[in-house]
């Protein structure tokens, strides 16, 4: 949710979410493309993309249906002309919503560009001044084209999260195996070249984002909107923006069947906030402050921020297809780095819902005030440690090991008849899902790994649940057990 991406960058093309419904015709669910098979995962990727173009030959015309000289992922949007014209844009909404039949959007073959007549007219600092946008900077019309990404910030922020790994090539983001949603919401200008977003765009994207299938588990929100400062409290559309945003960030956070963790940079300025600077400030959003090389508090605080990461002289990619970028600063590289790590999470245990994730990233910190930490007051937890988040106990591991084997029936034996160490987690060790600790939970577990017993039951009908007497769970959301009991 940002400037944009240069899909087209070394590092981030095989990354870039690719709408699957898009790409298959409406009527006969067919692909409108025979895409070679480059990974037989089900799942046609950019790269993959890009291969059945650079093969495209049809009466002597090729893929580049853009006529720019280059064949690359930009052609896979873009029409073509009225003698070679590019079957994947169809010019209907494929079948790619999350209830069912299309999203409301047409030819989203990678996301959607929600800019749409631009303000240049700027609140800034409580006064109102005229921008001007930056050359070949589209703020117009939206469409199915998120690039170029003039601003930079776009790109930054996508390859702190997701950038690809083990390729030989570059850095690689937290989660560099995740797929990257664009939704392009902000423009580049000459009062804010590194991008500014309209409210209503975003909130529009977060909207397409929570409605169409195979959407984001979680939202990077790289930027703050502060009342009195950028949001001017006299402007009644201003306001009307700012709620109807409060409100699609809330209907998606609150799904109960399909929500997402929306992550926010908690700003800058270096200023206690309290409620004033938006989306971070808001319950539904995890907000996140940043910190330099020397774990000094780097930007705002104060009682929303649920922890922070790193921010000062961040190494990350750059919209030149195969450049990087050094040195930058922000909380807006910090918001990237805790998305990454909630997406990591989504992907070890997809059973996890935003909360659960939310809850785990800001337990597993490294707290402020100890391992040499300096005590930093009104700044979340602590800074961002995403071994520990990974590491967070896992379902059957009573010696929280991070893994359920042998070992577990013999630490729980030990605890029962010995007198050893409680389990971290007295639920966890309830491996026959009971409500009892005792020997009938050491012989479902060996059962479980050498006979082909029952499975351990998952999740837990106990920890951060409403229902059933708990063990040692209480208040405790599910894989967040206490440390002690």
């Amino acid at each position: 949710m940002d400037t944009g991406l240069d899909i087209n960058h070394e590092d981030l093309v095989a990354q870039v979410w690719v709408n699957q419904g898009e790409l298959k015709d409406p009527g006969t669910g067919q692909y409108l493309a025979d895409f070679p098979v480059l990974k037989d995962d089900g799942y046609v990727d950019g790269v993959e993309i890009v291969n059945w173009l650079s093969k495209y030959n049809k009466n002597g015309k090729t893929g580049d249906f853009n006529k720019d000289g280059k064949i690359d992922l930009r052609d896979a949007i873009h029409p073509g002309s009225a003698d070679n014209p590019n079957p994947l844009i169809d010019g209907k909404d494929g079948l790619d919503g999350k209830f069912g039949g299309g999203n409301g959007y047409v030819d989203d073959i990678l996301g959607w560009d929600f800019v749409d007549n631009y303000n240049l007219k700027i609140f800034d600092h409580g006064v109102y001044k005229t921008a001007s946008p930056i050359r070949g900077e589209d703020y117009k019309d939206e469409d199915n084209d998120i690039t170029p990404d003039i601003g930079r910030h776009g790109t930054e922020v996508g390859g702190l999260m997701a950038a690809e790994g083990d390729n030989g090539a570059g850095i690689a983001g937290v989660a560099f195996k995740s797929k990257l949603m664009l939704l392009r919401t902000a423009v580049a200008h000459s009062i804010w070249p590194d991008g500014d977003d309209e409210l209503d765009d975003v909130a529009r994207a977060v909207t397409y984002a929570h409605s169409t299938a195979n959407g984001p588990r979680v939202i990077a929100m790289p930027f703050t909107e502060e009342l009195g400062v950028y949001i001017d409290q006299n402007n009644p559309k201003h306001l009307e923006e700012l709620q109807f945003l409060k409100e699609s960030i809330e209907n998606a956070y609150n799904d109960q069947a399909g929500g997402i963790l929306f992550v926010a940079s908690a700003g800058n300025a270096g200023r206690r906030s309290d409620g004033t600077i938006f989306p971070a400030d808001w319950p539904t959003v995890m907000s996140v402050g940043g910190t330099d090389r020397s774990d000094r508090r780097y930007g705002n605080y104060g009682p929303h921020v649920d922890l922070a990461a790193p921010a000062v002289d961040i190494l990350t990619t750059d919209p030149t297809g195969t450049g990087y970028v050094g040195g930058i600063s922000g909380t807006s590289f910090s918001a990237p780095l805790v998305a990454g790590a909630a997406g990591l999470l989504f992907a070890q245990d997809p059973a996890l819902n935003q909360y659960q994730v939310r809850e785990i990233l800001k337990t597993n910190t490294d707290h402020w005030g100890e391992g040499g930490l300096p005590n930093i007051a009104e700044f979340g937890t602590g800074r961002l440690n995403v071994y520990k988040a990974l590491s967070a106990f896992q379902r059957g591991d009573s010696n929280a090991d991070g893994k359920t084997d042998l070992a577990d029936a013999i630490f729980l034996l030990h605890h029962l008849f010995l007198g050893g160490e409680k389990p971290r987690c007295l639920d966890a060790a309830d491996f026959d899902n009971t409500g009892v600790l005792d020997l009938s939970d050491v012989i479902y577990l060996l059962r479980n790994l050498f006979l082909g017993g029952p499975a351990i039951p998952e999740p837990f009908r106990k920890c951060g649940t409403d229902t059933g007497t708990s063990l040692g769970c209480n208040n405790y959301p599910l894989n967040m057990c206490p440390v002690t009991q």
